[in-house]
C-alpha cells in the first residue's frame, strides 16, 4: 500500500482536529472572561475523572476492531465494545449514587458535588465515540473521524460560551463538555447505520466472545497501561485542587488546554491514520521506512512551533485571556517540553498494538504514572505548583524518550538513524530557542516605553520562523508520499 495514501488520510485528520480546537482555542479568552479559575478548577477535576474512566469504559476493546481480516469479526468487536460500556456506565452511576460526597470530599472539591450525575452520561457519550471512531478508521472513512472531531470542538466551544453569557458557572463549562460529545457522535452514529448496519446487527453472542477472548491482552495489558497515562497526565489537575486549591487546578488547566491539547488530539488523528496504514505496512514490508518517516514529520512539525510559544507564554497569556491568567503562562513554559514528547511519540504508541507488544507498553505505562506522581509530589513538598509542574514535565520527557526510541527500534528504525535525526532536529530548535531570545532582549532595549515588548516578539517570531518551520514539516510531508525513495544519507535500518 502506497504510503501517498497515509500523508492525505492524515491531513484530513489533522485538518478536521485543528479545526475543531482551533474553534476551542478561540473561545477560550471569551471563556477566561465568562468564568473565575474556580469555574475551571471544577471543570479540571470533573474532566480529569471523567477522562480516566473514558479510556477504561470499553476496556481498550476498540483497539483491536482495525485488527481483524473480515468486517464480521470487526463487528463483533464493536458489539462487545458497546457492550461493556453499558456495563462500565452502569457501575459508575452505581458509584455516583453510593460515594459521590466522599469523592468531592477527597478530591476538595465540594462545588462538584451537585453536578456528579453528569459524569455517567459523559462516559457514555465519550465511550460510544471512542468505539465508533475505530469502526471509521478500520473502514477508512478518515473524513467521517474528522467530522466527529470538528462537530466535537464546535459544540463544545458554542455551548460553553453560550451558557457562560447567561452565568451557569461551572455546570455551563461541564454541560457544555457534554454537548460536544454528543454533536461529535453524529456523524459516526449515521456512517455505522449506513451500509455497514445490518452487518453489525447480525452479531451472534459466540462470536462476541471469541473476540473477547481472542483480543484478551488489550483488557490484560492495553487497559492497564492507558489506564496508568491517563492517570499520569490528570493526576496534576487532581492533586493540585487536593493540595492547593481548584483556582490552582484551574490554571493549570488552562495552560494545558491552549497548548496540551490541541498538540494531543492532533497527534491523536496522526497516530490513528497511522495505525490504519502500519497493519498492511508490516504485512508489506515497509513499516521501517514508514515509521521513520512519519517521526521525522512529527519532529519538524512540533518542535519549533512549541518553542516560539514557550518564548511568549506569560506575555501572551496575560494579553489574550486577561491579566488574572497570567500566571497560567508561566505553567505552559514548564509543561512545553512534555507536550513536545507527547506530540512526537504518542502517535507512534499505536506501534505497540500492531506489532502486539502490550506488555511492553504496560511497563511503559506504569514507569511513566510512578515517575510523574513522584515527581509531582516532590516537587509541590520542594517549591509549590510551579515546581511540581517543572519536576513533572522533565520526568515525562525523560521516560517517553527512552522508551520511544526502543519501540522505533523494535518496528526496525535503527539507533543510529534516531540518534543522527534527533541531534539534526534539536540542533535546529535551539537555532529557533537563541533567535527568539535574542530577539526578545532587543526589543525591550530598543522598545523601553513599551510595557509589553513581546507582543511585538509574536509578530517577528511568527514572520521569521514560524514559515521555516512549517517547512520543513511540508517537506517531511512530502517525503511520505513513496516509502520506496529513502531520506538522502540515511537508511532507517541502518
Amino acid at each position: 500500500m502506497s504510503s501517498r495514501r497515509f500523508a492525505r488520510s492524515a491531513a484530513v485528520m489533522v485538518s478536521g482536529t485543528a479545526a475543531g480546537q482551533a474553534l476551542v482555542i478561540l473561545s477560550s479568552p471569551i471563556l477566561t472572561r465568562l468564568y473565575s479559575p474556580g469555574d475551571f478548577g471544577v471543570l479540571a477535576v470533573y474532566t480529569a475523572v471523567l477522562a480516566f474512566v473514558v479510556l477504561i469504559s470499553s476496556l481498550r476493546y476498540e483497539l483491536a476492531i482495525p485488527l481483524p481480516r473480515t468486517d464480521r469479526s470487526a463487528a463483533n468487536l464493536l458489539t462487545l465494545s458497546l457492550c461493556v460500556l453499558g456495563l462500565i456506565v452502569a457501575l459508575t452511576s452505581l458509584a455516583v449514587a453510593l460515594f459521590g460526597e466522599s469523592l468531592t470530599k477527597w478530591l476538595n472539591t465540594p462545588a462538584l458535588e451537585p453536578y456528579l450525575w453528569a459524569l455517567p452520561l459523559g462516559i457514555l457519550l465519550g465511550g460510544a465515540n471512542k468505539a465508533l471512531s475505530y469502526w471509521a478508521l478500520r473502514k477508512m472513512a478518515f473524513g467521517c473521524v474528522a467530522r466527529t472531531r470538528f462537530q466535537q470542538g464546535a459544540g463544545m466551544a458554542a455551548s460553553q460560551v453560550a451558557l457562560g453569557y447567561f452565568h451557569w458557572g461551572a455546570l455551563g463549562l461541564i454541560v457544555g463538555h457534554i454537548v460536544g460529545y454528543a454533536a461529535g457522535l453524529i456523524s459516526l452514529l449515521r456512517f455505522a447505520s449506513g451500509p455497514d448496519g445490518a452487518r453489525l446487527r447480525r452479531t451472534r453472542a459466540s462470536r462476541v466472545w471469541y473476540g473477547a477472548r481472542r483480543f484478551r491482552n488489550f483488557p490484560i495489558y492495553s487497559a492497564w497501561s492507558d489506564m496508568a497515562n491517563v492517570g499520569g497526565t490528570q493526576m496534576p489537575l487532581i492533586l493540585f485542587a487536593s493540595l492547593f486549591s481548584p483556582t490552582v487546578a484551574g490554571l493549570y488547566m488552562l495552560a494545558h488546554r491552549v497548548a496540551s491539547a490541541p498538540a494531543a488530539l492532533m497527534a491523536e488523528a496522526t497516530g490513528k491514520a497511522f495505525m490504519a496504514h502500519a497493519v498492511p505496512a508490516r504485512r508489506d514490508g515497509y513499516l521501517a521506512e514508514l515509521t521513520y518517516r512519519v517521526f521525522v514529520l512529527l519532529l519538524r512539525a512540533g518542535l519549533g512551533p512549541l518553542i516560539i510559544v514557550a518564548a511568549i507564554a506569560p506575555e501572551l497569556f496575560s494579553i489574550v485571556f486577561g491579566a488574572q491568567w497570567a500566571e497560567a503562562g508561566r505553567y505552559l513554559q514548564w509543561i512545553i517540553p512534555w507536550i513536545a514528547a507527547v506530540f512526537v511519540f504518542a502517535p507512534l504508541t499505536t506501534l505497540y498494538a500492531v506489532l502486539e507488544r502490550q506488555k511492553v507498553d504496560l511497563y511503559f505505562q506504569i514507569t511513566l504514572l510512578v515517575t510523574r506522581v513522584c515527581a509531582l509530589v516532590l516537587g509541590a513538598l520542594l517549591g509549590g505548583p510551579i515546581m511540581a509542574t517543572a519536576c513533572y514535565a522533565s520526568s515525562a520527557v525523560v521516560v517517553y524518550v527512552c522508551f520511544g526510541t526502543w519501540l522505533l527500534h523494535a518496528a526496525g528504525v535503527s539507533y543510529s538513524a534516531l540518534v543522527r535525526t534527533l541531534s539534526a532536529e534539536m540542533s535546529f530548535v535551539a537555532v529557533i530557542a537563541i533567535t527568539l531570545v535574542l530577539i526578545k532582549q532587543w526589543l525591550a532595549v530598543q522598545t523601553p516605553l513599551l510595557t509589553d515588548p513581546s507582543t511585538l516578539c509574536v509578530l517577528a517570531s511568527a514572520l521569521l520562523l514560524g514559515g521555516s518551520t512549517m517547512w520543513r514539516a511540508r517537506t517531511a510531508l512530502m517525503k511520505i508520499a513513496d516509502v520506496g525513495e529513502r531520506v538522502p544519507g540515511i537508511d532507517p535500518r541502518k
